[in-house]
């Protein structure tokens, strides 16, 4: 009998764990920023049809954020929000935070604007030295990467 299609590559250095020496591990302690739904340090992607409230609802996750309170019954851990909002207009975007009950006192960031040809890197410096928790893309299809 001969074998078909590829032999399977070798794994070097296998390590092999015993079920017993896996079952003795500690577990792993998820830290999150909004409480069983949302992990500190993860991406998180909020997808849905046009017009279905994906604005408002990343606005209020952001507003839940900069002010450690409950983010849809969820504890949220507070710490600053980046909002960067590559679509929509900058008088909309401020109303509606305003509506929203948005001050000057939350720890909260938002640029609004055509996102530059090196978004990722810029936003990647700019977070090494503010350590947002919590950083929200809003962006259209003429922002994506090249």
């Amino acid at each position: 009998m001969t074998a078909i299609g590829p032999k399977p590559a070798p794994i070097p250095d296998l390590a092999l764990t015993s079920i017993g020496d896996l079952l003795a591990e500690p577990d792993a302690v998820t830290p999150w920023l909004v409480a069983d739904r949302i992990p500190a340090g993860g991406l998180t992607l909020l997808a849905a049809k046009p017009k279905v409230g994906k604005s408002t609802t990343a606005r209020d996750l952001a507003l839940a954020v900069a002010r450690g309170d409950e983010w849809l019954g969820h504890d949220c851990r507070q710490g600053l929000v980046w909002y960067l909002a590559f679509e929509g207009r900058r008088q909309d975007i401020k109303h509606h935070f305003r509506q929203m009950g948005a001050t000057k006192r939350d720890a909260l960031a938002v640029f609004v604007g055509e996102a530059p040809r090196d978004i990722a890197a810029r936003v990647q410096r700019r977070a090494m030295t503010d350590r947002p928790a919590l950083i929200i893309i809003e962006k259209s299809a003429s922002a994506a990467a090249p």
